[in-house]
């Protein structure tokens, strides 16, 4: 009889405790609503990038890019994620030197960046800092033109790096309809490969990577969003690879890189 009471108890607990959960859970989601934000933007840069063998430059680049982007922000409670995708394209000046020949051309270039980073929100009044670890890829293809003075070859390359940065916000009205903001952080080259094709073979390249900073400032009004921003990019010089037309004990190697990006976007936020 005990037995059969005890059993009664509990399968009568079991709903209770359910129910109880269930509210729980529907509690927490209230406290901590999970809001989501759309920015779309178009932007322009300008680069300069430069390659250097054994310290002295060989080849120095300047042009202007454009493109589309669009970012995604998920929050709740504390935690903030934030997804980016960018699309862009353009075309510069290129010219260097080899075997003491001075050479120029023209090189087109176009590619797409994903990033994706997650941080912690840390309100100090209607200023707040969120610091952030993130993971981006970034494919881009360069096409150096046919000219009077060089034949053309083309570079597809492709990175993978971490990124480790803060966001600073303030919040001037209190609703969030004027926050000025800025924003840092390093980036940490793990793979870059550059695929070469030099007269019709494909030559593949490992530079090295190297940690490089990201600075941007921007004001959020309303719906509309603007930024200014900088980057650099850097990599090491990769290992000899062999390649035809080279004598025996020879190789190519991608030279370092060093390159500046400054570029300005507006955009549209919902």
């Amino acid at each position: 009889m005990k037995k059969a009471f005890l059993i009664i108890a509990l399968l009568a607990a079991v709903p209770s405790t359910s129910l109880a959960d269930d509210a729980l859970f529907d509690e927490e989601e209230v406290d901590n609503p999970l809001k989501t934000g759309i920015n779309l933007y178009p932007f322009a840069e300008e680069i300069k990038w430069r390659e250097f063998f054994q310290g002295a430059q060989a080849l120095e680049e300047k042009g202007d890019r454009r493109g589309a982007g669009a970012m995604a922000t998920f929050e709740s409670g504390a935690s903030v994620y934030r997804l980016k995708g960018e699309y862009f394209e353009g075309t510069g000046d290129a010219q260097g030197a080899a075997g003491g020949i001075s050479w120029a051309t023209e090189v087109k270039e176009y590619g797409f960046k994903l990033e994706g980073d997650g941080g912690w929100r840390i309100p100090i009044g209607r200023f707040s800092i969120v610091p952030n670890l993130g993971l981006g890829y970034r494919w881009w293809r360069r096409d150096y033109e046919n000219s009077a003075t060089t034949e053309g070859w083309l570079e597809k390359w492709h990175t993978v790096y971490f990124k480790l940065g803060a966001l600073a916000e303030y919040d001037i009205g209190g609703g969030g309809g004027i926050v000025p903001y800025a924003e840092a952080a390093v980036r940490i080259g793990v793979f870059n490969n550059n695929e070469m094709d030099v007269n019709g073979t494909e030559i593949s390249t490992n530079p090295g990577g190297r940690i490089t900073p990201y600075a941007e400032a921007g004001l959020k009004l309303s719906i509309l969003k603007a930024a200014v921003y900088y980057e650099r990019i850097e990599f090491a010089q990769s290992d000899p690879v062999p390649a035809p037309g080279l004598p025996a004990g020879w190789g190519l190697v991608q030279m370092e890189v060093r390159a500046n990006i400054y570029g300005a976007r507006v955009g549209l936020s919902f």
